[in-house]
């Protein structure tokens, strides 16, 4: 199964390929670029069944970003702990209304998400909805570091198209608080503004 390109009367155009049209809301579209866009200052058109607009955008062949929620006017990492039963946010116990959370600690599996982190081996197909394992990306092209420090890396791949999954250990020496999380993909970082609870 292959994501659309038309969503709801939605189309998305990045120089002259149309991209896929994951989520559409009446103040929201997510896309995802096919690989045959050429990296560089690109048309961006959009045309919705209300009208549409033209506007330009940089594309990058890796630009990495994690996704991340606003807490108390910060960027906090969408960010789980790996191994362990049901799903527990790292964030401030209390933090998320409904949800249960922790501050990380040393020696945690923590697992990030994120998009822009470059290609996978085997190379996915473009707007593929995987039905199996999904593809893994070059773990040497990769550093993660919680406050400054490097973590141990232990696996980053693709689990949804456009979709990047990484599994890191959240190194000695972090001091608590919030600390920024940084991906670094061949020299490339994600913003630092994004941040961890660490206890």
């Amino acid at each position: 199964m292959v994501l659309p390109q038309e969503l709801s009367g939605v189309q998305v155009r990045v120089g002259a390929v149309n991209a896929y049209v994951e989520y559409v809301s009446a103040y929201q579209i997510n896309v995802l670029l096919p690989a045959t866009v050429a990296t560089g200052i690109a048309n961006l058109e959009v045309t919705t069944p209300a009208g549409g607009f033209v506007s330009s955008v940089e594309v990058q062949a890796v630009a990495p970003g994690l996704f991340s929620y606003q807490l108390l006017g910060k960027n906090y990492a969408a960010a789980v702990f790996g191994n362990q039963s049901g799903v527990v946010y790292v964030a401030p116990v209390g933090a998320l209304e409904g949800e249960t959370s922790r501050s990380a600690i040393a020696g945690d599996v923590i697992e990030l998400y994120g998009t822009g982190m470059g290609p996978t081996s085997p190379p996915w197909p473009d707007g593929l909805i995987f039905a199996k394992d999904y593809p893994a990306a070059n773990l040497s092209a990769f550093q993660v570091t919680i406050g400054g420090i490097a973590c141990s890396l232990l696996s980053a791949g693709m689990v949804e198209p456009g979709l990047f999954q990484i599994n890191i250990t959240a190194p000695q020496g972090v001091p608590s608080g919030d600390q920024p999380v940084i991906v670094t993909v061949n020299d490339i970082s994600s913003p630092a503004a994004t941040f961890l609870s660490m206890a």
